[in-house]
């Protein structure tokens, strides 16, 4: 199978690094489509992919009839429109995604709400502290099935770096569904030391339950991310 990266990808790429550079800043357009068919020589398809997953992401803001302008950035943006890892969100804001602190162990006394999303048997806990660039920013907590943990690989986890695309690789089951629950909270001492910021202060934590493409339930997750680096965003339109 070939590793090469999606012509579109190229081109999110080279764009998140010339926003991210400064060629440009924010209120700035960003060339047409046009011209952007012209430079990377590839089809009006290709280039609206990769503005497509400009927007998605939150580096710019496409405005009909008028063309695409970057955006005001706060830290690491996630669409709630996609269903993607948070490392490949962080790839296209141009930092290095990153884990720390992984573990995985037998949850010996889980929560009834997981306990009754999973089923009976043994359920097994892992935790991954996220980083970006280096900064540690989220705490992700994600409970499975044993016959889901009994097949992960840690070190092959952290290499990777995407959960979800570590589960459909070697467990076999594709994450394509979930529900977030979203709300505020207040770092506790442990998760202050974890993601070097005092007690207290604001965190964004995201309850997620997660189905494999036969709608199975796969996972039950918590995120806890600090609020100072890590948002939400989703875009509507009128009806």
């Amino acid at each position: 199978m070939s590793n090469e990266v999606p012509r579109y990808s190229q081109i999110v790429n080279v764009l998140t690094a010339e926003i991210k550079g400064g060629k440009y800043p924010l209120g700035a357009k960003i060339p047409s489509e046009t011209v952007l068919m012209r430079r990377f020589s590839c089809s009006r398809n290709t280039v609206r992919a990769a503005i497509a997953r400009l927007n998605e992401v939150g580096l710019i803001n496409t405005r009909r009839g008028s063309g695409s302008y970057v955006t005001k950035q706060a830290g690491i943006i996630h669409s709630l429109s996609s269903l993607r890892s948070i490392s490949q969100v962080i790839r296209d804001l141009g930092f290095e995604p990153g884990m720390k602190l992984v573990n995985l162990q037998e949850d010996p006394n889980p929560r009834p709400d997981i306990q009754a999303f999973l089923g009976t048997g043994h359920i097994w806990w892992l935790r991954r502290v996220t980083t970006a660039s280096g900064t540690p920013f989220s705490i992700n907590d994600s409970w499975f099935q044993g016959e889901v943990a009994e097949k992960m690989d840690i070190q092959a986890l952290v290499r990777g770096g995407s959960l979800y695309a570590h589960i459909g690789r070697v467990v076999g089951r594709e994450v394509t569904e979930a529900t977030d629950y979203i709300g505020a909270e207040l770092a506790n001492d442990i998760e202050a030391n974890l993601l070097q910021i005092g007690a207290g202060q604001p965190l964004l934590a995201i309850q997620r339950y997660a189905y494999d493409s036969a709608h199975r339930p796969v996972e039950v997750a918590r995120s806890a991310a600090r609020a100072d680096m890590y948002r939400y965003y989703v875009k509507l339109t009128k009806p």
